[in-house]
């Protein structure tokens, strides 16, 4: 388990920050959660050295039992319409449920399910959907990395890098072209 302190401030600068940094983790199959630091009264932003001044290690540990997955947190801004939310779904929440283990899914589908009111199985449907697009999406890169280069080009590549003359061929041309003065 990872748990981002961020800043707490009225911008938001942090969560936000925070948010993006927990989903690359969580994608990377961690168990992401976000701090909330509680701000005092007429503060604008806090941080966890200010927090710390006036607060125990104890006290921070509270704070942590208390804080969210980013799952969770994603799943808290979804509007209470599936299509509605359907967008983020798709776009924020499905990527990172894609390789967690299957209670961890399980639980994540039920939420979103409950708070878009709809069913578990058209959330389902829509990690579905998101884990094929991922895979065609890998299935064209490796495609595209195994391309074969024609070994008649590779070899008269190899021929020109290893050409002594290369270097003054390559002035030669440009010379020839009109270009004076940049030798």
């Amino acid at each position: 388990r990872i748990f981002l302190i961020n800043d707490n401030e009225d911008n938001q600068a942090g969560y936000i920050g925070a948010i993006k940094t927990g989903k690359y983790l969580t994608e990377k199959g961690r168990d992401v959660f976000l701090v909330k630091l509680p701000r005092p009264q007429g503060s604008s932003k806090i941080d966890l050295n200010e927090y710390l001044k006036d607060h125990t290690a104890g006290e921070l540990q509270a704070e942590m039992e208390l804080a969210k997955s980013v799952v969770q947190l994603l799943i808290d801004q979804l509007p209470p319409d599936y299509l509605k939310a359907q967008a983020s779904i798709q776009n924020e929440i499905a990527p990172l449920l894609l390789d967690m283990d299957e209670g961890k899914l399980l639980h994540f589908i039920k939420l979103i399910s409950k708070k878009t009111g709809t069913t578990a199985k058209v959330i389902a449907a829509e990690v579905d959907s998101a884990r094929i697009a991922r895979d065609k999406k890998e299935a064209e890169e490796k495609q595209r990395s195994e391309i074969q280069v024609d070994p008649e080009i590779e070899e008269a590549a190899a021929a020109l890098a290893k050409d002594p003359q290369l270097f003054r061929k390559r002035l030669d041309i440009i010379n020839d072209a009109g270009v004076v003065g940049e030798r």
